[in-house]
């Protein structure tokens, strides 16, 4: 079938996928227990992306809600559910620095390599991880290990995945910034708040 113009070679025509594949699809992540004590407790992680004029995403641990809350470009980040506004906070939040190439047909639009090994940056249960990062095309899964070569397994629950630009990208790295719970805390509260406000206006 001829292949539509953008944007509506997004959409997919469902009657043209195979059905040939059968079962569940394989995990892209461990999911599991944190043995006691790994890790540091953290409040959250801002990244700074220079490429992109400087926007970037912060992720700020609300043990209430039991997971960290994202705030995009300084404004929380909401979504409608079931018709109310609601934060967006992933239960697990995993950094990984991957290579950043350029695409032929658009230099300017960034080409991420998720397959290989690499830095990793693991939020989960308002601790931070620190270990590597691989991932083969064989399965897709990511293997996220400790500097110990421990298996880093994941709180069950949403997982953002988010890639830095690492040394040696063909784009500058990002600013990568870490808050203590205080602080993730109060950041949190004034964020809240000026979304209150911008809400009442």
């Amino acid at each position: 079938a001829d292949r539509p113009p953008a944007p509506y070679n997004l959409f997919v025509r469902t009657d043209e996928l195979s059905s040939d594949a059968a079962g569940e699809p394989s995990p892209l992540f461990t999911y599991g227990e944190l043995a006691p004590g790994v890790g540091q407790r953290i409040g959250g992680v801002d990244v700074r992306y220079p490429a992109s004029f400087g926007r970037g995403s912060t992720h700020l641990w609300d043990p209430e809600l039991d997971g960290w809350v994202r705030i995009q470009d300084d404004t929380l980040h909401t979504a409608l559910v079931d018709g109310v506004e609601t934060e967006i906070a992933p239960t697990n939040v995993v950094l990984a620095s991957v290579v950043y190439g350029q695409l032929d047909a658009v230099p300017s639009s960034p080409d991420a390599h998720s397959f290989g090994e690499g830095p990793v940056q693991v939020f989960t249960r308002g601790r931070e991880i620190q270990g590597t990062w691989s991932r083969s095309e064989d399965d897709g899964a990511w293997i996220l290990r400790d500097f110990a070569g421990d298996e880093i397994p994941l709180a069950p629950g949403t997982t953002w995945l988010l890639l830095a630009a690492a040394q040696n990208s063909a784009f500058p790295q990002p600013e990568i910034t870490t808050f203590s719970q205080v602080a993730a805390a109060e950041m949190l509260a004034a964020a809240r708040a000026e979304f209150v406000k911008s809400a009442a206006s």
